[in-house]
């Protein structure tokens, strides 16, 4: 079984904002994962969106997110950057199944 049986589209768009899996070392960016309620916001702003899902944010830009969920710009371009990550959090996501998470 492959990583994307265990964790789809919609999971890694989670993960993206919500940790810190993909996110380089803190003194190297000044991101910082959603913390649950934070989540829990913007998880009903897109149930209440054309987006439905979480996978949807991917793609998108912060202008676009913006729009599309009535966010802040600041908060939009959080996620944006955020979601810039995915490449990496596939990695890391591999690797966790190589070793043995989900077995």
């Amino acid at each position: 079984m492959g990583i994307y049986e265990y964790v789809g589209d919609d999971g890694q768009t989670m993960l993206l904002p919500c940790s810190a899996l993909a996110l380089p070392a803190a003194k190297e960016t000044d991101l910082s994962p959603f913390k649950l309620g934070e989540w829990n916001e913007l998880g009903r702003k897109i149930r209440g969106s054309a987006m439905k899902a979480p996978a949807a944010l991917r793609g998108r830009n912060a202008a676009e997110l913006g729009k599309a969920l009535a966010l802040p710009t600041a908060e939009a371009e959080r996620i944006a950057r955020l979601l810039e990550f995915s490449t990496q959090l596939s990695v890391e996501l591999q690797s966790l199944f190589e070793h043995g998470l989900w077995r």
